[in-house]
């Protein structure tokens, strides 16, 4: 099996450890940024192409190996930057996703747009490129605000299903503080969307294994991805949800990412944890504590190799 890595496909088995959730380059959109929600705070505007270049290698110090940069076009995704990035850092495997984030950040052109050009879009950037580079994204992403699902968002989720329908590119869902993930999969599969295809960001923001259990049972993925962002929770909830879930059954089915999106979260930007964090302190300390449980390590390991390796084929 495969997956659409940025520069074309590879054998996903070569995507070695896993980071399933990051952002080296974006930028909210203009009108956003200028809202109280953001407030011009220049901690969103990841626009240094040179401290991009110098966390990804920190990454790759780490240990990681390939990452899936979940920045959307409409959440200022930059190919070219990307590009540039990959150029000096081609050890990096990224894979990068068309889509969207969620309705509040979608431009006038989505409203305008009929369905079926919103996924030929889609379709495009999987088969052909990224805007006018050669850059494919190898996931689909769709997302939802929180406890609903607005009509824009119905609507680009409508396009999103059409284009896995084309491609078989996986679908990896955006939940606002791990809401709605329910509702979305009922969306997808309705539709012809298998669950084994669909993978759901932010599980961490609700830690609730009782709702996660409903979405696991139907064969989808599991990130939990605001490792290092202590101020949600400890890191130890984090594992506890881990060793539940994997009590219930769903050991091949949790993944885990980091979703840094702020300069204050990169070591390059003068902040932290950095991009090392995954694997140099929240990896060794899952396995110790699943260790004390009566777990192999190998369990853990599989949440960031066998298990995202799995997620992202097509």
């Amino acid at each position: 099996m495969v997956v659409i890595e940025a520069r074309g496909s590879k054998p996903s088995s070569d995507l070695g450890y896993v980071n399933s959730h990051l952002h080296l380059i974006g930028m909210p959109p203009p009108w956003l940024y200028r809202t109280p929600s953001f407030s011009n705070d220049p901690d969103y505007a990841l626009t240094d192409l040179d401290k991009a270049i110098e966390e990804a290698r920190v990454f790759l110090r780490s240990g990681g190996q390939s990452a899936l940069d979940a920045t959307t076009r409409d959440y200022g995704r930059s190919p070219k930057a990307i590009h540039y990035v990959l150029q000096k850092v081609p050890e990096l495997n990224l894979i990068l996703v068309t889509g969207f984030n969620r309705g509040i950040y979608l431009n006038e052109w989505y409203y305008e747009a009929t369905v079926d050009k919103i996924a030929e879009l889609f379709v495009k950037e999987i088969t052909e490129g990224i805007d006018d580079t050669t850059l494919r994204a190898g996931a689909i992403k769709i997302g939802a605000d929180y406890m609903r699902i607005l009509p824009i968002e119905h609507k680009c989720i409508n396009a999103a299903i059409q284009a896995h329908l084309a491609t078989k590119a996986p679908i990896v869902v955006h939940t606002t503080l791990g809401t709605q993930a329910v509702e979305i999969l009922d969306l997808l599969e309705k539709q012809g969307v298998d669950p084994r295809k669909v993978v759901f960001f932010h599980v961490d923001r609700n830690l609730d294994p009782w709702y996660w259990e409903e979405v696991a049972a139907r064969g989808a993925y599991l990130v939990l991805d605001q490792v290092g962002k202590i101020k949600y929770a400890p890191e130890c909830r984090r594992v506890e949800f881990m060793l539940e879930m994997v009590s219930r059954g769903y050991e091949d089915q949790i993944l885990l990412g980091t979703d840094f999106a702020r300069r204050s979260d990169f070591i390059s930007y003068g902040g932290g944890p950095g991009l090392g964090y995954l694997f140099e302190k929240f990896v060794p300390f899952a396995r110790k504590i699943f260790s004390k449980r009566g777990y192999e390590e190998k369990v853990v390991e599989k949440f960031v190799k066998e298990n995202p390796q799995r997620a992202f084929e097509i």
